[in-house]
């Protein structure tokens, strides 16, 4: 799995050398006076207010860590955002084994292995996934994608646990990491 965040960093690779963007980066980050000031009431205020019509939480909170890291330099906002695609693709990987593993019984796991990766290579290199990577006011969409796949690994785990105590624990982590995709 290292191997492909390896790979996914590699194709990013170039966004690190982007700058911020006129679309949205103004709104969201260099303009965003919360965002360079994350004082406690800033953040609640994430929690309870829309912004910019989207009520994303976990973004703002990513933002401000971002600002405070590394200010108006925009390598640290990019290098975030390719770390957390660099993560994606891991899940992407370990999701995919659990479903291929549920799904496609087989005496022997090379297939399944080789599906595995062919879907965490095919997620990590589409041309949809350059926009989030590249736009570091897109970190919601890798937020969202990170969440939810814990959430749907963790149902997978709830799904395979034995005993009321295992799927109740497993079913709240799930709970627990949609909540924060959304």
């Amino acid at each position: 799995s290292l191997l492909l965040a390896a790979v996914a960093i590699g194709v990013h690779w170039g966004t690190t050398g982007g700058e911020f963007t006129s679309w949205d980066d103004e709104f969201y980050v260099t303009g965003n006076l919360r965002i360079q000031h994350p004082t406690a009431g800033n953040l609640s205020w994430f929690f309870t207010h829309p912004y910019f019509n989207s009520y994303t939480p976990l973004s703002f909170m990513s933002h401000a860590l971002d600002w405070t890291l590394w200010g108006a330099d925009p390598r640290g906002h990019h290098w975030h955002s390719l770390l957390l695609h660099a993560c994606n693709t891991i899940l992407i990987f370990v999701l995919a084994l659990d479903v291929f593993r549920r799904y496609f019984r087989t005496p022997t796991p090379a297939p399944i292995l080789v599906g595995a990766v062919a879907a965490a290579m095919l997620f990590t290199v589409h041309p949809l996934r350059v926009e989030s990577v590249a736009w570091i006011s897109d970190r919601k969409d890798l937020l969202g994608t990170f969440f939810s796949l814990l959430s749907a690994i963790a149902w997978f785990r709830w799904n395979e646990a034995k005993g009321r105590k295992g799927r109740t624990l497993w079913s709240g982590v799930s709970l627990f990491f949609f909540t924060a995709a959304l």
